[in-house]
């Protein structure tokens, strides 16, 4: 039993036992979870794909759920778990395949038995394998022209060519047909070889969660697990102990890559050796803390006074059981660009500043005081999250520690960090630059999976001496201080409230503000959202543009001083433009939440705008803006939906347009006009009093004394009604020439958001899930990326679908779909009335899902707010409504809002791939077409929905 090392928070309770074949298994027993949870990670992953088939491990993993000998339909494992309110999943990692599942906890022994099969008998159907073999594909081309897959893909080729760090993972059609076929490879039997080579039991680790006893779910993992087979295998890893992936001969290296988007970010890494073995002391810990840190006298702090560097990141990446890195990269400014040799004598400066001062007990305690106290309030995880997690730490952790060993510090070991400092020296280093300038350049090599394009360059070794022992250290670089952010009273008040939903504390012209005080999770934290409203924040491009430069200086500005420590000790905020205004939200130890709220608002009024930053966050803001012609096709898309539904919505192009044409003194001359007339609406809820809640909203007041909004005022969004009968069709294509995934985008509007029609619609798109991606994604293959959902737009809700191919053009895909949805009435007609029963039963089991945190209570009741609807009970009223919907009702409901032309609502963006001409599309459908430049025109002539009615 593990009790004894779990967080003082955690009610759950847990036992660790090892299997007769060797299995070891974490038991959860949790008597109030509505929902059970299951994880299985084998000790396999990437570094074991055989040459012939690169992308072998992570087809297998996609090979399991595809049927076994006990259930051999393809969709069995996930339609059971579907109807049963839960959820499936998988990854694969270098060394580690994880599959895992939620479903409601009743049915967490059925689930596990089809669970196991995976582990048992896997039928690896040979039409499968070639279908699934080309959603591999999708899935490498979804993340092809990714950068930071790309850049990975660089670390790869630059690593000794013996090591297996330089395979291929995802997988692609010619690593898993092509080149296979060129060896004479069998793909389905290298599968069963690779599964019965690997998947042995003695390398797997199972986590089970339920709210079954330590002692009955004992008798399950034994009856389900008991019979994997255990073929004694030896964690040899590949060519582990007989090479390294960075020896020192081959460092030091400088490779030069060009990225997709408009970046410049430089990295240097150090290879080590890997820590885990040091999991007590944490070395690399400690120095992940200090060379991220962002405070005053940090490296970023000085890199950023110099206007060379927008962010920075530091410490432990890419953790294997055989190396890991410790690393500084820094997204750099297009000043930073001709500095950056200067940029890394600075780094090494930092690293000498370390080394001169020693490792240091009072910043290692308080690292472990505010790992303690992390740990010991540590928020509730979902059961799926922490099976998942907890299996993956089970093979690297001792039995005793797998709780609380990855989040606690131990003991302080002085020698380690110097060690690991002592190997942070040029020779040992790598340095991969990311920056469009390098696009002309001669002599570019190209990596061979991804196509990145790379230059090497001889790093300057004249600098090495200066750089290994600086002569001088800047004075800027130094220690942090002690944090007083630190909180010291986590005691919970005293407050004779029994609400359950926020109430209203203050409702004046000037403030609307609502309170819950939290007796569920009993946990000394408190969040804050606020939004401050002003019709003048989306009146046009200009005034959104100016909004989103104020809440990012404002961010940077108080960063160093403040809000950098704050987050350090568990208390952090964001701050970001919106539709209404601005959206304030802060969470964290209460004890100084007003402290931090009062701090943020004083520097909203009286912001000193320094030349420097704004022009570095303005050039990074238009880089941000340009980038977005390299995003998928899929997230193009999601951005046309918006602007074509949407009342009023500023796309990209206008706002980058105006961007390029603000000054300093643009963001000066709104923010009085900003607040000069404002509403607030807030959410004030967790370990905070009606009076505390109340008394922060007085000092914010007091600091921006503004006048109220008239009622009239208040910004609100409406949507868009489309005509029935009438097929709306968005059409563009990939700005990138290089992307070759299209999307097609579709919804069908359904009409404002009430109890009925949202119950109705949330069983339609329950039982239309599995079934559409069985055929459209596993037999089909037409997709790797695919959702359907209900959407709420403005308070209107829809049925919408998702579909992003490498292989297939939207005209296609809609064509596919449409046939679907013919095929989708006959299954409801056919459906029986258990069957249909079972679905609703599952609709209702999501509603009744416990919150397991604080912040997913918060946010759905600051959803409530905002949207100007306050259904705090929302779930309650439709769990009590579900059970009266019928399939008659369902059917009818489908053909009228979806299935019919002639009385839906259908509007689509259809997005092509890049470098080709869009094609004009079939006349079969009533179509009417908007193209790119179009959506205003169109917008004009097409009816809203009403505005939410409690504003």
């Amino acid at each position: 039993v593990l009790d004894s090392t779990k967080s003082a928070n955690d009610r759950r309770h847990y036992a660790y036992i090892t299997l007769p074949n060797q299995l070891r298994v974490l038991l959860i027993s949790d008597p109030e979870a509505d929902k059970a949870a299951g994880s299985m990670s084998v000790r396999v992953g990437h570094f074991w794909n055989p040459e012939e088939a690169p992308g072998l491990a992570h087809l297998l993993e996609h090979m399991l759920f595809l049927g076994s000998e006990k259930y051999p339909k393809e969709n069995s494992y996930q339609s059971f778990v579907s109807d049963h309110g839960g959820s499936t999943n998988a990854y694969t990692t270098w060394e580690e395949t994880n599959y895992y599942f939620d479903i409601s906890a009743p049915h967490l022994a059925e689930a596990l038995d089809r669970f196991a099969q995976f582990f048992l008998c896997p039928t690896f159907d040979l039409t499968a394998t070639e279908r699934e073999a080309d959603v591999v594909n999708a899935e490498f081309e979804a993340h092809r022209l990714e950068d930071n897959w790309r850049l990975l893909s660089i670390s790869q080729a630059l690593a000794n060519e013996k090591h297996p760090f330089q395979k291929f993972a995802i997988g692609s059609t010619d690593s898993l047909t092509q080149i296979p076929k060129q060896h004479n490879i069998d793909v389905r039997q290298a599968l069963l070889k690779f599964y019965a080579d690997y998947y042995s039991a003695n390398i797997m680790t199972l986590a089970i969660l339920g709210k079954e006893s330590l002692e009955e779910l004992e008798g399950l993992a034994r009856s389900l697990f008991s019979a994997v087979k255990n073929t004694q295998r030896v964690e040899d890893f590949p060519d582990f102990g007989k090479t390294h992936a960075y020896p020192r001969s081959v460092l030091p290296k400088w490779a030069n890559v060009v990225p997709i988007a408009d970046v410049s970010n430089l990295k240097i890494s150090w290879p080590l050796k890997s820590q885990q073995e040091f999991w007590r002391e944490k070395p690399d810990r400690y120095l992940s803390h200090l060379f991220g840190h962002e405070s005053d006298g940090s490296l970023f702090a000085l890199l950023k006074k110099k206007g060379w560097v927008v962010s920075l990141v530091g410490g432990s990446s890419l953790r294997t059981s055989d190396f890991e890195f410790i690393m500084v990269s820094m997204a750099l400014t297009f000043e930073g660009i001709q500095h950056v040799e200067e940029i890394i004598g600075y780094v090494f400066q930092y690293v000498a500043m370390l080394k001169q001062c020693g490792p240091q007990r009072w910043i290692w305690e308080e690292l472990k005081c505010m790992m303690d106290m992390e740990y010991k309030f540590i928020d509730t995880p979902q059961p799926q999250d922490h099976v998942r997690h907890l299996s993956s730490l089970m093979q690297t952790f001792p039995q005793d520690f797998v709780l609380a060993g990855p989040n606690l510090v131990y003991e302080f070991n002085p020698q380690r960090i110097t060690d690991i400092l002592n190997d942070m020296v040029p020779e040992n280093m790598l340095i991969e630059f990311a920056s469009q300038d390098f696009a002309e350049a001669p002599n570019k090599l190209t990596e061979k999976w991804f196509g990145t394009e790379y230059i090497m360059q001889e790093c300057p070794k004249e600098h090495f001496d200066s750089w290994r022992n600086p002569s001088v250290i800047d004075p800027e670089l130094y220690l942090p201080k002690p944090n007083e952010f630190i909180p010291t009273d986590f005691n919970l008040k005293t407050v004779p409230s029994e609400d359950t939903h926020p109430i209203k504390i203050i409702d004046t012209p000037l403030a609307e503000i609502w309170h819950l005080y939290d007796k569920k999770f009993n946990l000394p934290k408190g969040h804050v959202i606020l939004r401050v409203m002003s019709p003048v924040a989306y009146s046009d491009p200009e005034s959104l543009s100016l909004m989103t430069l104020l809440t990012a200086l404002c961010e940077d500005s108080l960063n160093e001083s403040l809000t950098y420590y704050a987050s350090l000790a568990g208390l952090s905020f964001g701050l970001n433009a919106v539709f209404e205004g601005f959206l304030l939200e802060a969470s964290g130890y209460n004890e100084k939440i007003h402290i931090l709220l009062k701090r943020i608002f004083q520097e909203i009024a009286n912001i000193e705008i320094r030349e420097e930053r704004f022009q570095v966050l303005k050039e990074q803001k238009i880089r941000d803006y340009e980038n977005t012609k390299q995003q998928a096709t899929y997230q193009t898309a999601l951005a046309h939906y918006r602007h074509m539904t949407l009342s009023e919505f500023w796309t990209t192009e206008q706002k980058l347009a105006v961007t390029r044409k603000l000054t300093s003194d643009d963001v000066r001359n709104f923010i009085p006009r900003f607040l000069k007339r404002v509403k607030f609406q807030g959410l004030i809820q967790g370990n905070l009093t009606e009076e505390e809640g109340k008394l922060i909203i007085h000092e914010i007041l007091q600091v921006l004394n503004p006048d109220a909004l008239f009622r009239e005022q208040i910004p609100v969004r409406r949507s868009l009604k489309f005509n029935k009968g009438r097929h709306v069709v968005h059409v563009s294509k990939a700005e990138n020439d290089q992307n070759q995934n299209s999307t097609c985008l579709g919804i069908f509007q359904v009409g404002i958001r009430e109890l009925r029609n949202s119950c109705v619609l949330d069983v339609m798109s329950h039982l239309f899930e599995v079934p559409s991606y069985d055929q459209l994604r596993t037999k089909e293959s037409i997709a790797y990326m695919m959702w359907s959902m209900v959407q709420v737009n403005a308070g209107v809700s829809g049925f919408m679908y998702i579909i992003q191919s490498p292989t297939r053009d939207p005209i296609y895909i809609n064509e596919r779909v449409e046939v679907f949805l013919k095929t989708f009435e006959k299954i409801l007609e056919e459906m029986s009335e258990e069957d249909f029963q079972a679905g609703v039963r599952a609709v209702i089991t999501k509603k009744l899902q416990l919150d397991q945190r604080l912040a997913t209570e918060v946010k759905r009741n600051w959803e409530e707010i905002s949207a100007f609807e306050y259904q705090f009970n929302r779930r309650i009223l439709q769990v009590e409504c579900l059970p009266s919907v019928t399939k008659e009702e369902v059917l009818n409901f489908y053909r009228s809002h979806v299935l019919h032309a002639e009385s839906r609502r259908k509007f689509s963006c259809y997005v092509f791939k890049g470098g080709i001409s869009i094609p004009k599309l079939p006349s079969g459908e009533n179509f009417q077409v908007v193209e790119i430049g179009d959506e205003q025109d169109f917008k004009l002539t097409v009816p809203h929905y009403p505005a939410a009615a409690h504003v």
